[in-house]
């Protein structure tokens, strides 16, 4: 192999390998997506917090997902009533805890 070929080789290689890497930087959070929604309501003392999962963020649906006092994670939509009542309800109680005394 000429030096130019080992450089291009080496080069290839590495490319590669990095571009082999980025998906199993990935995967857990991949593993994590919803895919499926879960649309029967949920006794709201038994959610603990929430996060927002977004399309932009490789997975396929924008959601809600509810974790309950029981560590299980629970997928729901936006377009349920009863899920934008529960968020409100969660934002209202962390605002309120932080809210500064008045002077």
């Amino acid at each position: 192999m000429t030096p130019g070929g080992v450089v291009t080789a080496a080069l290839l290689c590495r490319i590669l390998g990095l571009l082999s890497s980025a998906p199993a930087a990935h995967a857990r959070r991949k593993s994590a997506c919803c895919l499926s929604y879960y649309r029967k309501p949920l006794p709201f003392h038994l959610i603990k917090t929430y996060t927002e999962q977004h399309h932009w963020e490789n997975c396929h649906l924008d959601a809600i997902i509810f974790e309950t006092i029981k560590n299980k994670r629970v997928c729901t939509t936006k377009k349920d009533d009863w899920v934008r009542e529960a968020v409100a309800r969660l934002r209202y109680d962390i605002t309120a805890h932080f809210e500064l005394p008045a002077s």
